[in-house]
């Protein structure tokens, strides 16, 4: 997909562009080659490039931003308490790969 065709989805979706993307971290320009080849996926066929440069669209899930250190802000209206309970799950998740690596819980306390 070119960058002008998503650009045409995402103001055919949201013409105000007030919306947010889910999960999206950043975006970067990367040469072709860079980090394997650009995959174009087309109605039909998937096209692999490595002599074009490419955009890449760098996503974040839970368990990265708990590794970041980021902050977890739950500014929900419905189940609250599911996501609490997931990010609470998340931070146990950390603290397992943590103890495989340092030998040490990243959270003391979680929740």
């Amino acid at each position: 997909m070119k960058v002008k065709e998503l650009i045409a989805q995402l103001q055919e979706l949201d013409p105000s562009g007030e919306l947010y993307v889910d999960s999206v971290h950043y975006v970067d320009r990367l040469l072709g080659y860079y980090d394997g080849p650009c995959m174009r996926v087309n109605e039909d066929s998937i096209e692999f490039n490595d002599h074009d440069d490419k955009i890449r669209i760098y996503t974040m899930d839970v368990l990265q931003a708990l590794d970041s250190d980021m902050e977890i802000i739950l500014t929900l209206q419905a189940r609250k308490e599911r996501y609490e309970q997931y990010i609470k799950e998340q931070k146990q998740e950390m603290n397992k790969i943590w103890m495989q690596v340092y030998g040490k819980p990243k959270y003391e306390e979680i929740l």
